[in-house]
């Protein structure tokens, strides 16, 4: 799955992809805010816990402003092993990439939209939690109503276990498709 981040949601993206390694697998972070900062909690020191591989489109102001960051990063990611594509689109200006911004800039937004990755990533995050979102409603529903239906002592012994085995299919169907993106 992948995940995107403007201004403020480029950190939250690495949160993310440190605190679910194995559903994370690519990450881009736009504009992105506080990326790497001297502070113990600095997205760029959760780079070890990632298996994501990221995009990381920074602002010309913003490297004005934190030269150091792109450089942080980078050796986070290396010393991770991990695949980023970091770079300062020149010319830009903090909030560059949404085409309602003040400091819209169409060829440069233009550039950071048009890589293979970022265009995979929204594929493959839509069509993982399209696909993922009906077993888990299911075990969701199946769930719920075995808890009612306990709560209440108004289930049998046999359609609780008919109840569990139809969650655990599920459950299989949900890991089914995960390692299917994963193969």
């Amino acid at each position: 799955m992948g995940t995107t981040g403007y201004c403020m949601g480029g950190p939250i993206t690495m949160r993310a992809a440190a605190a679910f390694p194995d559903r994370i697998g690519a990450g881009a972070s736009f504009h992105g805010g506080g990326l790497a900062t001297d502070k113990p909690d600095s997205p760029h020191l959760q780079v070890p816990k990632m298996k994501a591989q990221y995009l990381i489109a920074i602002a010309a102001n913003d490297d004005e402003r934190e030269p150091n960051a792109k450089v942080l990063l980078k050796e986070a990611f290396e010393k991770a092993k991990l695949p980023a594509e970091i770079e300062v689109y020149a010319g830009t200006k903090h909030g560059w990439c949404p085409p309602d911004a003040a400091v819209y800039d169409a060829a440069q937004a233009e550039k950071a939209q048009m890589t293979s990755r970022l265009v995979t990533m929204g594929e493959m995050a839509s069509s993982v939690a399209h696909e993922l979102n009906q077993p888990l409603t299911a075990i969701t529903n199946y769930c719920n109503g075995m808890v009612s239906r306990v709560r209440a002592e108004s289930i049998a012994r046999d359609d609780l276990v008919a109840a569990l085995q139809k969650t655990a299919r599920q459950a299989e169907r949900a890991g089914q498709i995960i390692r299917r993106i994963r193969a």
